[in-house]
């Protein structure tokens, strides 16, 4: 299993997307499995930006390339502290990876399944 974390560095909007999808498709390329996308919380908010909002728009350029076909799903920390679908499989089938790399208390991470 070929897993890949990456630090999103975008704070913008306008970037976020471009990154994202840039990630998704070098991953794709080396043969990754599944991604852990690190957010940049903190940064955006020394920028004063509301994180609420970095989080939405972040939440909405994966759900549309899940709908586009370009990742299987994404798994947020929420998910993760109520054990919805998308963790529990996540857990069940990369026991040894997922539960060393999640943290329900910090919001800063997306895992992606490609």
């Amino acid at each position: 299993m070929n897993y890949v974390e990456i630090d999103i560095k975008s704070i913008d909007f306008a970037s976020l997307e471009t990154e994202i999808m840039y990630e998704i498709a070098t991953a794709r390329v080396d043969g990754a499995e599944l991604l852990r996308f690190n957010l940049p919380l903190s940064s955006v908010e020394k920028k004063q930006l509301p994180i609420k909002k970095y989080l939405q728009r972040t939440y909405k350029i994966l759900k549309e390339l899940k709908l586009k076909g370009m990742i299987q799903f994404f798994a947020t920390s929420h998910e993760f502290r109520y054990s919805l679908t998308e963790a529990v499989f996540l857990i069940n089938k990369y026991p040894e990876l997922v539960s060393l790399k999640i943290s329900t208390d910090d919001e800063s991470y997306i895992f992606v399944k490609l």
